[in-house]
């Protein structure tokens, strides 16, 4: 188990460092050899996009296709300031959600499910922004289990600069399967209060895979999809917004139960706004802020002080 540990570590060293999709990686179940890259025989993802919040959910579908019965570790690097809200793994048909917890339960319980060959579907994170999922078991091919489908879901806050938002996609697979992805497929839904003037991919500007539809001045759609194929790159959009007015969001706008979950996760209900062209180069009107904070006995100690520096920082801002 250290041994595999310890590869891992190094493959998602590299996994993290040059953006890619997800891998899965095995072994022969309870030996010491080295882990190697299954097949990522198919995927697909949908991104849905309102003004800068995206919730991106991967579905991916590996193969052993191998005469052993494996065991594997799934990793799956996310966006710098992403959030993973769901992770499911799909079990003789039935899909079952993964359980979040801290790196040493989680090997501690891995280790004797494998023992008792009960399939485990324990999340765990690895710094970085890396996930790992340990998959257990992944049985020969021609066995109803050989392939292994993994669900993944996250939120993230994209950045924003002078009216752009860029959203990346990292769907690298070279080197990461052993051939190449029978089917990947992509779907894009863009929203936003102010009109979107334009939405491009610079990393596939000209690409025949990529279709972007501008349904209204507010709604854009795009599509990607390849056959048999390794992807060498990300996949990066740009879209640009026309601010003539202020817009304001609330994070409880949106509706997907991912993002609900993504709120439960960070214990914060996000209010963001853009400022239009015509405030940010006109007069500035006077404004009144209101800061409300929590100062009852759970606060006490070192939150207590936290929160004063925090309050002092944004006044002199």
């Amino acid at each position: 188990m250290k041994k595999l540990m310890c590869l891992v570590l190094v493959l998602l060293a590299f996994a993290s460092s040059t953006h890619a999709v997800g891998a899965l990686y095995a072994r022969r179940a309870l030996s010491n050899d080295s882990g190697t890259a299954l097949w990522l025989e198919k995927y697909n993802a949908d991104v849905k996009i309102t003004d800068q919040i995206a919730v991106t959910h991967v579905d991916q579908t590996f193969k052993n296709e191998t005469s052993n019965r494996l065991e594997g570790v799934f990793v799956f690097p996310l966006p710098d300031n992403a959030v993973i809200t769901e992770l499911a793994l799909w079990i003789n048909g039935q899909r079952v959600v993964a359980k979040v917890m801290d790196s040493d339960t989680a090997s501690m319980k891995y280790d004797s499910i494998v023992r008792r060959s009960i399939d485990p579907a324990l999340l765990q994170d690895m710094g970085n922004n890396v996930f790992k999922l340990s998959v257990f078991p992944i049985d020969p091919v021609g066995s109803p289990m050989c392939e292994r489908r993994i669900e993944i879901t996250y939120a993230e806050l994209l950045p924003y600069d002078a009216a752009s938002v860029e959203y990346a996609f990292f769907m690298k697979t070279v080197n990461l399967s052993p051939k190449p992805v029978l089917v990947t497929s992509l779907t894009f839904d863009l929203t936003a209060q102010n009109k979107i003037l334009s939405l491009v991919s610079p990393s596939h500007a000209g690409s025949p895979e990529l279709a972007i539809t501008k349904l209204s001045d507010y709604h854009y759609t795009a599509t990607f999809g390849n056959e048999n194929s390794y992807s060498e790159k990300d996949l990066q959009l740009v879209y640009t917004l026309g601010l003539t007015d202020y817009a304001m969001n609330h994070a409880y706008l949106h509706r997907e139960a991912g993002f609900h979950a993504f709120l439960r996760y960070v214990g914060r209900q996000p209010l963001f706004s853009s400022v239009g062209d015509a405030a940010r180069y006109g007069t500035c009107a006077q404004q009144n802020v209101v800061l409300v904070a929590d100062i009852s006995s759970s606060m006490s100690g070192t939150r207590i002080i936290q929160l004063r520096a925090s309050l002092n920082a944004m006044v002199d801002n």
